[in-house]
């Protein structure tokens, strides 16, 4: 069912993906949906609302990533990270969300579906140390005047911030400086099972990946 409702989206949107990423994804979903009766991972509790929310948002912002090293903070249940993961397994990513509980899922995880292009750290975005990712994904974790300050040290020269969001997109563009504001991007995502206005935010780092 939840397979066949993944690929009716795929569909739906133009969307071509392996016969062995749609397993996987259909897999993570699985897993999610299991872990979420105890964990309370995530809202989406219905294998549609589950494709709706959280999958297809996910996969649609591959089209705005630049090759490299990418970073997810606040991963949570591992979006939009896993999914970009399963669909591109020679990327390296990290997984990086401050829950003991999502880091255990996340790395569970991993280890069920190969994924070992990708690591999993417990902690918060502000205290990493590392940085040099061509991408940081960030999904539903601060507003952008807190986002774009946390993450600005951990992207790679030319390196871009990926943040999606929701309705309140522009508001909170409204309220960023003109030092974080310059050079943003806001790209209109295709809605999906009736769904609100999705929005992608892109703040690219100066210099050249």
């Amino acid at each position: 069912m939840l397979r066949e409702a993944l690929q009716a989206r795929l569909d739906e949107l133009g969307l071509a993906l392996s016969e062995a990423s749609c397993e996987r994804l259909a897999a993570y979903a699985g897993l999610l949906m299991r872990w979420n009766r105890a964990y309370n991972l995530t809202a989406a509790h219905t294998e549609g609302e589950l494709v709706d929310r959280h999958l297809v948002d996910s996969l649609i912002i591959r089209a705005y990533l630049q090759p490299g090293p990418l970073l997810d903070v606040g991963s949570g249940p591992g979006l939009p990270g896993l999914p970009l993961a399963i669909v591109e397994p020679e990327r390296p990513i990290k997984l990086l969300d401050s829950s003991g509980k999502k880091a255990r899922f996340l790395r569970q995880c991993c280890a069920e579906l190969g994924l070992g292009q990708v690591a999993v750290q417990q902690g918060r975005m502000e205290a990493l140390a590392e940085g040099g990712y061509a991408v940081v994904t960030a999904r539903a974790v601060a507003a952008l005047r807190e986002l774009i300050p946390s993450t600005r040290h951990l992207l790679a020269p030319g390196g871009r911030l990926l943040a999606l969001k929701g309705e309140r997109a522009e508001a909170e563009v409204q309220a960023l400086t003109a030092d974080e504001a310059a050079g943003l991007e806001i790209h209109e995502l295709p809605t999906v099972g009736g769904r609100g206005r999705a929005r992608l935010v892109i703040r690219r780092a100066p210099g050249h990946v």
